[in-house]
């Protein structure tokens, strides 16, 4: 019994073994020998060099027909995590902080400007109140010719002309180092014509301290070293009779106490009065063509 059921596993395992197809094995050989003879020839045949870039360019074929272009460029997109905001926004609040800063001291500058020249027009208004401030009382006496004739070589005659000008001072400190010039024409005033503010050094105190108007400085128009303003006779004549005014030229300069320098330039014109006029005309008219002072 047992030999019989081993006889039977065998023939049983013999059916489940595959038969090879005809020319299968005959193929396996071949591709075997076929094997053995490529590795042969690979170290037979020696290797080719490799082609450069150029000579692949060469080598592939060239499409003349139908040229290739790029329209656009693909689309880049870039992520930006927080890191990235984080820093935008750090350098957007620099830059406002910035601007900020700029226009506070702008502000700042605009208001000290604006307090030194509130301060600088303070002090200049404390200054024009307290320096020294020379006029001259207007209008001037009526003048005269009087005193000896006195005859020069070619026989002409002159007399003494007295006319003088009464200075005060207005402001509250005194004047220093006060210059005064002047001198007086007997002609009519011409249009255009410049006058010379500037003659004869006269004669006056180089510091007024308070001159008012019951106490007011006077000086003549006569030449510092002589202190008499002499006129030709004929001249006079000529002023008295209402022919040529008589015109007074001259310029006041002077210090303050904070050391700054002013002048009071002055020109009247005296006109006699006309024949056969009131008495109230008979000390003539004084008019004023000073220019303003300084």
């Amino acid at each position: 019994m047992l030999k019989d059921m081993a006889i039977f596993v065998v023939l049983l395992t013999v059916a489940q073994t595959s038969v090879p197809t005809l020319g299968q094995a005959a193929n396996s050989s071949a591709v075997a020998r076929a094997n053995v003879q490529n590795q042969g020839d690979n170290h037979e045949t020696p290797s080719k060099p490799a082609l450069s870039s150029a000579e692949v360019g060469d080598a592939l074929p060239v499409n003349d027909q139908h040229p290739v272009s790029i329209a656009k460029f693909p689309p880049v997109s870039i992520n930006r995590d927080w890191a990235d905001w984080g820093l935008w926004v750090f350098n957007a609040l620099l830059v406002a902080v910035g601007i900020l800063q700029v226009a506070l001291l702008w502000g700042t500058l605009a208001k000290i400007k604006r307090q030194a020249d509130l301060m600088e027009k303070q002090d200049r208004t404390a200054r024009d109140k307290q320096r020294a401030r020379l006029s001259i009382i207007f209008p001037l006496e009526p003048p005269s010719a009087r005193g000896m004739i006195v005859e020069d070589p070619e026989g002409r005659q002159s007399q003494m002309l007295d006319v003088g000008i009464s200075i005060v001072n207005d402001g509250e400190t005194s004047a220093f180092n006060v210059k005064a010039s002047g001198y007086f024409l007997t002609e009519s005033i011409q249009t255009g014509k410049i006058y010379a503010s500037r003659g004869d050094d006269l004669a006056i105190d180089k510091v007024i301290r308070k001159a008012d108007l019951a106490n007011p400085i006077r000086i003549t128009l006569a030449p510092a070293e002589n202190r008499i303003p002499w006129i030709l006779r004929e001249d006079w004549k000529a002023v008295t009779d209402g022919t040529v005014p008589l015109q007074v030229i001259g310029l006041i300069s002077y210090d303050d106490v904070f050391g700054e320098c002013h002048e009071t330039p002055f020109h009247y014109i005296w006109q006699a009065p006309e024949r056969g006029s009131t008495w109230e005309d008979e000390e003539g008219l004084w008019a004023d063509l000073s220019s303003q002072s300084t």
